[in-house]
């Protein structure tokens, strides 16, 4: 919108998906044009618009097709619920496991991994399928959750085709996710497109070793408090399978013990307070 103090960038960059993943035809459509035509009062450099981005990866593609100032940008905390720490529980964390999986119906010694995220294609749940397939070729003996929303028939089918729909549970929407966290041994999120990803960090902050693919824009977390394995882009299939292998095969108490420490000790949690300082500050 043209004449904003502030704009809260929450969406990835309009004229990076019409240049990258569109051809020319798109982008000379009218909804194409008038959105270029928005995105610009907000980004351009002539423009006064002081800018929250949630993503400081998102920065330079926004200033690739703007050329937005940099100090125009302010980045904010993820601004995730407290309620994913183990502490919260008031049990021990061995004990917190034991107590979640007795709830949620899991066996104790099922080797789970966990995949959050409506909207299955983006989340990369077809990646994550071939994976356990993999996995199941090694003689791995696991079991994979997904909780979201999309057709979950089409993917019921393509774990069937895969030889994987024995080992894979599509639950829909939860509202209890940090129960089956607690109950989880790790989180798989090899997304194809994630501005952001707060599952990543609720994850972490949870006690979940993860692997997440580094298109997310929260992926840096994950390398910063060693809890985990950040995929290389462009995504490889193969990474992911070694990746989630090796996890599954490891002792990973440490990176579970970082991840919890991390919650513990980082801004994370507070983005509306730090928002409403900066909105305040702004001239």
């Amino acid at each position: 919108m043209p004449g904003l103090d502030v704009y809260y960038a929450g969406d990835t960059c309009f004229a990076d998906k019409a240049y990258r993943e569109k051809g020319w035809l798109y982008r000379m459509t009218p909804r194409s044009r008038a959105f270029m035509q928005l995105e610009a009062a907000v980004f351009a450099k002539n423009s006064t618009t002081q800018i929250f981005a949630v993503s400081e990866q998102q920065v330079p593609i926004y200033q690739h097709y703007w050329h937005t100032q940099h100090d125009r940008f302010y980045i904010l905390p993820p601004g995730i619920s407290r309620k994913f720490q183990p502490a919260q529980s008031g049990l021990p964390y061995t004990e917190l496991k034991r107590c979640s999986r007795e709830k949620l119906g899991i066996a104790t010694q099922t080797k789970l991994a966990l995949l959050v995220g409506s909207g299955f294609k983006t989340k990369g749940v077809e990646r994550a399928l071939v994976a356990l397939q993999y996995l199941q070729q090694q003689g791995m003996a696991l079991q994979l959750i997904i909780i979201g929303e999309d057709k979950i028939s089409t993917y019921i089918e393509k774990a069937k085709k895969l030889g994987v729909d024995t080992c894979v549970d599509f639950i829909g929407p939860k509202p209890n996710i940090e129960e089956y966290m607690w109950a989880a041994d790790m989180l798989i999120h090899p997304a194809v497109r994630e501005n952001t990803g707060n599952v990543i960090i609720e994850a972490m902050t949870a006690g979940l070793p993860v692997i997440a693919s580094g298109i997310c824009g929260y992926a840096h977390y994950v390398r910063e408090a060693q809890a985990g394995t950040v995929l290389d882009e462009p995504f490889q299939q193969q990474q992911l399978n070694q990746a989630w292998l090796t996890m599954s095969t490891e002792e990973n108490e440490l990176m579970s013990k970082r991840g919890v420490e991390f919650g513990q000790t980082h801004q994370l949690y507070s983005r509306a307070e730090y928002a409403a300082e900066l909105i305040e500050g702004c001239k």
